[in-house]
């Protein structure tokens, strides 16, 4: 079973064949895109217009990455080595090089997960994740997949909010769907982390509500024993985070706060209980003027 460190880097289900498809380019400008599914980050509605941003508004295209698969023996071609990636193109350097590195560590496998290897291309990163797939599987008839989408949904705040979905099969029973959200501040070049997204020294007071929505949680999902689940899935803070038009959302991927079987959950901490807490730039009625 995979562990929780595993869990932070891997991806969608699609079984593709071995060579990576071509797509059509989408581009979006600061505008928010609808959530394809609820736990998704949907802007918030703003009671004013915008103020207009000083710098360059930031332009976004999501296009496939062009990546050369060796040639495959085995029958049938489903059973390849199966790898379909796409990438963020911006007007803004940072963005992309920011999004490259992270959509390449999801190719990470074996030792190189181990010491966080830094690929400098896709094609570099696809060798080595087809070179541990064919040493790995090399007397089955499966073979390691690997898919990667990222996705933008506009600005709130001085937050501009990007969507990660992907998936990883490296052998047995099934792969490893994931969903990471990030916040980026182009500006500041740097990705924001919960902490810049709060009142300082208001990190505990947060922890406790969403500890508090985390039992609710439960109560809804386990109400026979459930002081027993959370003794087995212990209530942590995740990385992926991200705004809705309700609040801050958690998410969780699959064994973080319960069996595989339960898929990828998330927790809402509302906007109404962070006053004081959360900076004001991020509430509804002034996240448009970021």
């Amino acid at each position: 079973m995979m562990t929780k460190s595993i869990l932070t880097i891997a991806l969608s289900a699609a079984l593709i064949a071995c060579s990576s498809p071509t797509a059509p380019a989408q581009t979006t400008t600061n505008a928010p895109t609808p959530a394809p599914v609820e736990d998704q980050p949907t802007p918030p509605a703003t009671e004013a217009p915008a103020t207009p941003s000083t710098t360059q508004p930031l332009t976004v295209k999501i296009v496939p990455v062009d990546i050369q698969l060796p040639p495959c023996t085995k029958t049938p071609k489903k059973n390849c080595v199966s790898i379909k990636m796409s990438r963020v193109e911006s007007n803004n350097q940072w963005v992309n090089e920011f999004f490259d590195k992270e959509i390449r560590a999801y190719g990470r496998v074996g030792k190189d997960m181990e010491t966080k290897r830094d690929f400098a291309t896709y094609q570099e990163m696809a060798d080595a994740f087809v070179k541990d797939s064919n040493e790995s599987l090399k007397d089955s008839v499966a073979a390691y997949e690997l898919e990667a989408t990222p996705s933008y949904h506009g600005t709130h705040g001085n937050a501009h909010m990007f969507t990660l979905k992907g998936y990883t099969y490296w052998g047995g029973a099934h792969g490893q769907p994931t969903t990471m959200h990030y916040l980026v501040d182009p500006s500041a070049q740097k990705q924001l982390k919960l902490a810049d997204l709060l009142e300082l020294n208001k990190l505990p007071a947060f922890t406790e509500l969403a500890h508090d929505a985390y039992r609710t949680w439960i109560k809804q999902h386990h109400p026979n024993d459930p002081k027993g689940h959370e003794e087995i899935y212990k209530f942590e803070i995740p990385p992926s985070i991200t705004f809705t038009d309700k609040g801050v959302l958690l998410h969780y991927q699959p064994y973080d706060i319960d069996a595989f079987a339960a898929g990828e959950q998330s927790l809402v901490v509302p906007y109404d209980k962070l006053r004081g807490i959360l900076k004001p730039i991020y509430f509804p009625t002034n996240a448009g003027k970021g």
